[in-house]
């Protein structure tokens, strides 16, 4: 039994019990006034025979931080899992206690971290830290060692200004009987020495580990210096296996490591010798953090990898190839928009009599509000709708707030012409940026303007959607020569939880061919389809209540209760449905939100019965969900107990599937078309269930190819055991210069034989262009 030191906070004195069984066999002592120097700490170590200190204190954080930085304080969130050793006593940082209840992983991480003092002896043997930096008389021998070594892991320091690499870690890991080793040199990125030295050195055949590699080799293929054997990530690998956990280095390090200190102030001391020493502990950490890894992930966190990992490539070749803005068409909307604001705040100072008025303030809202009688939470849009329909003046003054608001954010986030790099639009897709394994969307991975705190590019899967509004898709260009193409799987949610689900009712509905939405206000509603949709020209003949239909789908698909689908729906729709329906018109919004969302269960019973059920059982007893690709999704929450969690779990299996499907056509797609086409074919972006790509002007096979390498059947076995083949149809849009103008694309089959290696049936395609 070892005695340990507690170093607690008043707010920590309700969680101390849920600690017992964390230190079960162990004793703690307890103090909860903070010391006022280290020294008392050592003392109080020494009086009491304590083999360490635990804290979660931030004013002894605070007495044990090595490094200062202007830009950061210290935070028990960053130093959580950190050991700080002082003197020969190890330091151990805990976040707040609270975090047992309120993190569904609290518990989980502080057991893990908590076993850095409990069973030391069962954590990975990670090597020392050995670093220097390269000189012209010893970089042949350091670039002679490293192309011996078993695995080399990289890591960049970028400078923002002119987006410019200012250093590069190598750290050369080699293995032996008696364990592993590790040396890192740092590369100080000065001139075009020592550019080509980056060159030769990447271009070794070892295999290359990165954290979050994407970034890194995208300033190596700026600068003419890609990375051959580029094999393993560590951000990938975590993520396959606890999505649900953070995925920063220092974080990742820390879980991994034993004995690790955040080290993220050391590198912005202002001391050159402190930036590269910080440069080669990333490398350090990110091959330690591989190792320890790999040694300890279960086998289907391997296989989640497998299919993980691959998808960076296509990812990567989008993101660096991005897509044409035409600038002048971008100031025209930037103009226009720029009216709206100019004319909605020249409304607003009239009607609240104030000239000054600034619709983008909280404050002066919120203080508008508390004048018009609202009662609402906030100033957000969802709350400044509801207070619009407390009386018609809030309608006609708040609707001013909310348009100019709108034309705002256009401006700001979308008509910027520094986003966009010497015409491009660039942005970035990450195989790592969501629990469903969906890929996610951000601005590119190069810093921009505004005094290098804004990043390049847009997030590509946020491109508003809206016609109503703006149409940004109408700055979007195709390059000299090429069209723009989009594949998109035609309802694929839908039918994914009908196949996983086993509900006939929505099986029929899904597989009947006709318009998914317009049969369901024939079952919501009981109004016929024939009045709201015409099959034979395909067009809809009652958009208002197919609208609304389309959105009661969305918030049953989420699990919303009432006041979340009012939230989102808004109540300007819920009150339509009142008058559509022929609601009791004494009802009020909840008590429509209610009846509303009750529609979809009662025409698809066994969706939040069973099928819910067995998501449920599945992660009480084993804390995973499996999809049909096999992606296996460990979770930390409570379905039963936690609504957010419930949401969470329920949505998951759906959209894995829709994700996992789109990620393989993504693969094929990126293999089969664009390696093979480099010349007349551009996969740009994976956006929601679509793909969109450019192909060269004649080129009408390559779109009969991307159809074909989408179209393909997974084995899909439903809550009860059943099994079906599931394949999603795929809508085709191309023959456009610019992404607004893309229009419907037909593909016909006939029986022939293209390969297909997800199903048996055999078929080739002809094209026909309406």
């Amino acid at each position: 039994m070892s005695t340990f030191l507690l170093y607690h906070t008043h707010q920590d004195l309700p969680y101390l019990g849920a600690l017992k069984p964390l230190l079960k066999g162990h004793s703690v002592i307890l103090r909860h006034q903070p010391p006022t120097t280290v020294t008392e700490t050592l003392m109080e170590v020494k009086a009491k025979g304590a083999k360490g200190v635990i804290t979660t204190s931030p004013k002894l954080l605070q007495l044990l931080r090595r490094w200062s930085s202007e830009k950061s304080e210290a935070s028990l969130d960053n130093y959580a899992g950190s050991i700080i050793e002082t003197k020969g006593v190890e330091y151990l940082i805990l976040n707040p206690l609270q975090q047992l209840f309120t993190v569904s992983y609290g518990k989980f991480l502080a057991e893990r971290y908590l076993s850095k003092f409990t069973h030391p002896h069962n954590w990975f043997q990670q090597t020392e830290f050995r670093w220097e930096v390269a000189n012209e008389s010893t970089i042949d021998a350091w670039y002679l060692w490293l192309s011996k070594c078993d695995y080399i892991a990289i890591d960049i320091e970028t400078g923002e200004e002119n987006r410019r690499i200012n250093c590069v870690s190598y750290t050369g890991v080699t293995h032996s009987n008696i364990g592993f080793s590790t040396r890192t040199v740092v590369l100080p990125c000065i001139s075009s020495y020592w550019l080509e030295w980056i060159r030769k050195l990447n271009y070794l055949s070892v295999p290359k580990i990165f954290q979050n590699g994407k970034y890194d080799n995208a300033y190596f293929f700026r600068f003419g210096a890609p990375v051959k054997g580029w094999y393993f990530d560590t951000i990938n690998l975590f993520h396959s296996w606890y999505s649900e956990l953070p995925k920063r280095l220092d974080f990742l390090a820390t879980f991994a490591l034993r004995k690790v200190e955040f080290w993220k102030d050391e590198g912005s001391t202002g001391n050159l010798e402190d930036y590269y020493r910080y440069n080669a502990r990333d490398g350090w950490a990110t091959a330690n953090s591989f190792l320890s890894l790999i040694g300890e992930m279960p086998e289907w966190a391997v296989r989640n990898y497998l299919q993980e990992f691959p998808t960076i490539f296509p990812c990567h070749q989008a993101e660096m190839t991005g897509m044409q803005i035409d600038l002048e068409q971008m100031q025209k909307l930037r103009s226009e928009q720029l009216q709206v604001m100019e004319k909605k705040k020249s409304e607003l100072a009239i009607m609240v009599s104030a000239p000054e008025f600034n619709p983008r303030s909280p404050k002066q809202v919120g203080i508008l509000l508390q004048i018009l009688g609202a009662q609402v939470k906030s100033t957000e849009e969802k709350d400044l709708k509801k207070a619009m329909f407390q009386h018609p003046l809030n309608t006609r003054i708040l609707d001013g707030v909310i348009s100019y608001r709108k034309a705002g954010k256009l401006v700001s986030t979308y008509l910027v012409e520094k986003k966009f790099w010497k015409g491009r639009c660039l942005y970035a897709i990450n195989p790592h940026g969501t629990d469903t394994a969906r890929l996610a969307s951000t601005e590119s991975q190069f810093r921009g303007w505004s005094n290098n705190k804004q990043w390049a590019g847009l997030q590509i899967h946020n491109i508003p959607r809206d016609r109503k509004d703006i149409e940004i898709k109408s700055m979007f260009f195709s390059d000299p020569g090429f069209y723009f193409g989009e594949a998109d799987y035609s309802q694929a949610e839908a039918r994914d939880v009908a196949y996983l689900s086993g509900d006939l009712e929505l099986l029929k509905t899904v597989e009947s061919g006709k318009d998914f939405h317009s049969l369901n206000v024939e079952r919501f509603f009981g109004l016929l389809y024939e009045k709201i949709f015409d099959d034979s020209s395909g067009s809809i003949l009652d958009k208002e209540i197919r609208d609304l239909c389309k959105r009661i789908t969305h918030g049953w698909n989420y699990n919303m209760g009432w006041q979340v689908l009012i939230d989102t729906m808004g109540l300007e729709f819920i009150y339509l449905a009142q008058k559509l329906l022929k609601l009791n018109p004494l009802w009020g919004a909840r008590k429509i939100a209610e009846y509303l969302i009750e529609l979809p269960n009662k025409a698809y019973p066994t969706v939040k019965t069973d099928y819910y059920d067995s998501i449920k059982y599945s992660v009480k007893t084993t804390h995973q969900l499996v999809s049909a690709l096999g992606w296996t999704r460990y979770c930390f929450g409570n379905p039963e107990k936690n609504k957010q969690d419930l949401n969470s779990y329920v949505a998951h299996p759906s959209q894995n599937l829709n994700a996992g499907t789109l990620n393989i056509a993504w693969m094929r797609i990126f293999e089969e078309v664009a390696l093979k086409e480099p010349k007349d074919f551009k996969l740009c972006a994976q956006i929601h269930d679509s793909i969109l790509f450019q192909y060269r002007i004649g080129r009408r096979d390559l779109v009969r190819r991307v159809k074909e390498c989408m179209l393909f059947s997974v084995r899909v076995k439903d809550c009860k055991g059943i099994e079906r083949d599931l394949r999603v149809p795929v809508d085709m849009k191309a023959e456009a210069g610019r992404w607004s103008e893309i229009k419907k694309y037909e593909v016909e089959y006939l029986s022939g034989g293209w390969n297909d290696n997800y199903s048996s049936s055999r078929e080739i395609s002809t094209i026909t262009c309406k």
